[in-house]
């Protein structure tokens, strides 16, 4: 059985200082401005969000669980999460700020080895590198997965990117620097 990456995108309104999902801002205007950021079922890729079913190490969140602040202003939805009827788990969220900045070291991080395991523990990283250089393949497994990770949170903060077209339009509306979009799986 396959699992499955899930993301909600709240906003705190300008206008009445609390937070909204953000769906309802675009319901009309531009659906596409907050389309969802993980393209498609790659576990090494969810790995980095909190997925059980991989083990490459996790993109540093803004927190975990629903946000107190979403709880606050949306506390339906927060219920329904926090008793969801099905098999969610891993909700972790990030502002949009937050998500760039890690995406952007995560990609450095790619380059190397050395620079991957650069934070891990001692023992841990002398492991790995051993390892590595040990098994030409194991290397060359890890410099591919590296690429395609790599190539995916470019993916992502190309549709961040993208999003930039709307600031002018809904400036008085949102600080999409505070945007939070929130992920969790089920399997």
């Amino acid at each position: 059985m396959g699992e499955d990456i899930h993301q909600k995108t709240f906003a705190k309104s300008k206008k009445t200082g609390k937070w909204i999902d953000a769906a309802s801002i675009d319901f009309d205007a531009e659906p596409e401005v907050f389309k969802h950021l993980v393209p498609f079922r790659n576990y090494k890729l969810f790995s980095l969000f909190g997925s059980r079913r991989a083990d490459w190490k996790e993109l540093d969140a803004s927190g975990y669980g629903i946000p107190e602040e979403v709880k606050k202003d949306l506390p339906e939805l927060a219920d329904f999460h926090e008793n969801n009827f099905g098999d969610w788990y891993g909700y972790v969220w990030f502002t949009r700020k937050k998500l760039v900045e890690e995406i952007d070291k995560y990609i450095d991080c790619l380059s190397s080895p050395e620079k991957y395991y650069a934070d891990f523990d001692e023992d841990i990283r002398a492991e790995q590198l051993a390892e590595l250089e040990e098994f030409r393949v194991a290397l060359e497994d890890w410099l591919s997965d590296a690429t395609i990770l790599k190539e995916l949170l470019l993916e992502i903060k190309a549709k961040l990117k993208e999003q930039e077209q709307y600031f002018e339009d809904y400036k008085d509306i949102i600080d999409f620097d505070d945007v939070i979009y929130m992920f969790w799986f089920d399997n």
